[in-house]
């Protein structure tokens, strides 16, 4: 907001079910308001499904919206509920997925039909009995590729970047953020965001990372002879490959493809290249066609 001098269009829907939070939501909010005469807010008591038709009427489909699902337990991040805001093309989601506690309901059958909803399929039951630390990272890795399986249904390619929140005293995590974009320019500053907080750390961990980013990368211009810009091909990898790191994994798949003469770079804008440099507009082409 400072950045650009005030000059800045941002309403705000802000939802909150426990009475005593909302009021001190909305005392904090509108304290801060003279100093942010651009920013529109709207308060919303109650729990978040009961109010996001309403918010989705407000916005106009053609505006940016980034939805922070924020629940406190498990409700709110049913896979149905968070897909409808994805529908909109200019959309992406942030959600508090408490992995702990979805771990601890998979065991109560009471909670079944409310797990069945989280992951919009039964293979959950598939993580019941694991270690803590690997049914998390199972529910995790399950909750995102269901992400990708409805976004795919609607013809969209989405980018999932799980977030483990760690603390130093705990054996597993107490839950995960899950960022979901339609663009890679959302993924790759969500990844710079998070690389910014040292409390929260990418958990690379869940998934190998190594020669697969650059098979990736090739078959996804392959599939685009033409070439493709280095941040569309990176969105290309992110599909597949949640971790995969913008400055160092994509960046040195894209090396090692042109080193190996199989892919070459042609720059955006004619620049002298220095070695290995490259930005996110560069051309990276497939040699020979191959």
């Amino acid at each position: 907001y400072e950045h650009r001098g005030g000059n800045v269009r941002l309403n705000c829907y802000n939802v909150e079910q426990d009475p005593e939070n909302f009021a001190s939501l909305e005392k904090e909010v509108e304290e801060a308001r003279p100093r942010f005469p651009s920013v529109g807010v709207s308060y919303f008591q109650g729990p978040f499904q009961e109010h996001s038709d309403k918010i989705l009427r407000l916005i106009p489909e053609s505006e940016d919206t980034f939805v922070f699902i924020d629940p406190f337990g498990p409700k709110g991040v049913e896979l149905d509920e968070v897909m409808r805001f994805l529908v909109r093309r200019r959309s992406e989601v942030f959600i508090t997925f408490m992995s702990n506690y979805i771990g601890r309901f998979m065991t109560d059958a009471h909670k079944a039909g409310l797990v069945d909803a989280i992951f919009a399929t039964d293979e959950w039951r598939d993580l019941v009995g694991l270690p803590t630390t690997s049914q998390q990272t199972g529910a995790v890795q399950l909750y995102g590729k269901q992400l990708q399986k409805k976004g795919l249904e609607m013809g969209k390619e989405l980018y999932v970047l799980p977030i483990d929140v760690a603390f130093e005293d705990r054996s597993a995590n107490q839950y995960h953020l899950i960022h979901v974009s339609q663009h890679p320019k959302g993924r790759l500053a969500m990844e710079e965001s998070v690389g910014k907080v040292k409390r929260l750390s990418t958990q690379e961990a869940l998934f190998t990372l190594g020669p697969e980013i650059e098979q990736h990368a090739l078959k996804a211009l392959r599939a685009n002879p033409q070439g493709m810009r280095a941040l569309d091909l990176a969105g290309k990898v992110w599909f597949r490959s949640w971790y995969a790191s913008w400055p160092t994994d994509i960046k040195e798949a894209i090396r090692t493809l042109e080193s190996t003469g199989e892919a070459e770079v042609r720059t955006h804008n004619g620049r002298s290249r220095p070695r290995g440099g490259l930005e996110e507009r560069d051309l990276v082409v497939l040699k020979g066609g191959r």
